[in-house]
């Protein structure tokens, strides 16, 4: 969470909108930051994780005032 707010703080971006995908292998973490139609707006690669899923999607939602994180399905 705390990679995903300090990215979306910097990507400034128009989009109210992002896709965060991240996945994992072998304890490293690579996490890629769209619009939902396959335009990468940021990636960040992360040298360990102890994350135990393989990969998970977030949602990021700018609601005016805040970023609001969401798993796809609260969507």
């Amino acid at each position: 969470m705390d990679a995903i707010a300090s990215h979306l703080s910097e990507i400034c971006t128009n989009d109210w909108f992002v896709v965060v995908k991240t996945s994992v292998k072998d304890s490293n973490a690579l996490m890629v930051y769209e619009d939902g139609n396959g335009n990468e707006h940021a990636r960040q690669q992360i040298p360990f994780t102890d994350l135990p899923l393989a990969e998970i999607t977030l949602y990021a939602c700018w609601d005016g005032e805040h970023w609001v994180i969401m798993l796809p399905s609260e969507y």
